[in-house]
């Protein structure tokens, strides 16, 4: 059998990693709502750039 290497996880590396992930998800939770308001708020009515 292979001799498995188990080292106890980083403290530092744990946190940073934990970190990213928590922003990443913060950002992505946030461009979900402002499409969610964009999309809520829409009207054909409205005046857009591409109106001629």
């Amino acid at each position: 059998m292979k001799a498995q290497n188990k080292e106890p996880l980083k403290a530092e590396g744990y946190q940073t990693s934990r970190g990213l992930r928590e922003a990443g998800f913060l950002i992505s939770f946030a461009i979900a709502i402002f499409m969610l308001i964009a999309l809520w708020t829409f009207d054909k009515g409205d005046p857009g750039w591409s109106q001629y």
